[in-house]
């Protein structure tokens, strides 16, 4: 056996750099044979890209309404989450190293944040004012990211090897988590910007007025996996 290969000279052959399973050359179709396929030898499912291009592909059998390869919009991502967290969810791959960064960032920030089940529609802790603070964690780090500010060194761009063996064991949890950052982070990266230029977040189990002596706009109550409350907090 030999690893994959390509006609482009890449550091790591059709790899998704945000599916570790894509990163064993030997491996066939990311270690998954009974649900996905190879039907060129290179990598899972089919793909309109030229061969040889990296950290590019998607898994087509991701749960998503739109043709591989194609950014599915903010509607659909959603429709493709709410399904996800009611059936068996499937890990969605970024598509891009950007993607991976930013939907890393947004997971660890607040993947282990849940809405309050008393919480009606639209309402404070709900789980539509849940994907409200993923998108607003999302829009401020790519602007951190992109930027040189001081908290630029701290953001942490990789997820921990406990959320990696989760996601390749299957757990519904951390896979749903994971799809809803990646939906947050796609529209951050496609220029969404309910946060309006804001630099600063953070998260407080109690509201807060100032942040960094700015007016603070507060989201949540939420629940952390210890039951407690916890609030996402930005700010300019």
């Amino acid at each position: 056996m030999t690893p994959d290969w390509a006609t482009k000279p890449v550091t790591v052959p059709y790899a998704n750099f945000g599916n570790p399973q894509s990163l064993n050359l030997y491996a066939y179709v990311e270690n998954n044979p009974m649900t996905l396929g190879d039907p060129d030898g290179h990598q899972n499912g089919t793909s309109n890209q030229s061969k040889g291009d990296a950290a590019q592909t998607t898994n087509c059998h991701a749960v998503n309404v739109e043709p591989c390869n194609q950014p599915a919009s903010t509607t659909e991502q959603a429709k493709a989450v709410n399904q996800s967290a009611q059936d068996k969810p499937e890990y969605q791959n970024p598509q891009n190293e950007s993607e991976a960064k930013l939907a890393n960032v947004t997971y660890n920030e607040v993947g282990g944040l849940h809405p309050d089940p008393k919480a009606k529609a639209d309402a404070p802790g709900s789980i539509e004012q849940l994907h409200e603070a993923q998108l607003a964690v999302a829009e401020i780090a790519n602007r951190v990211l992109n930027s040189d500010h001081p908290e630029h060194v701290q953001v942490g761009v990789d997820l921990t090897s406990k959320t990696v063996s989760d996601i390749n064991a299957g757990s519904k949890s951390a896979i749903v988590a994971h799809n809803e950052a990646l939906a947050a982070a796609r529209a951050a990266l496609g220029g969404s910007n309910t946060t309006k230029g804001a630099m600063h977040y953070n998260t407080s189990p109690n509201k807060m007025k100032l942040l960094y002596g700015k007016k603070a706009t507060n989201l949540g109550p939420f629940q952390n996996a210890q039951g407690g409350k916890r609030y996402l907090v930005w700010a300019p």
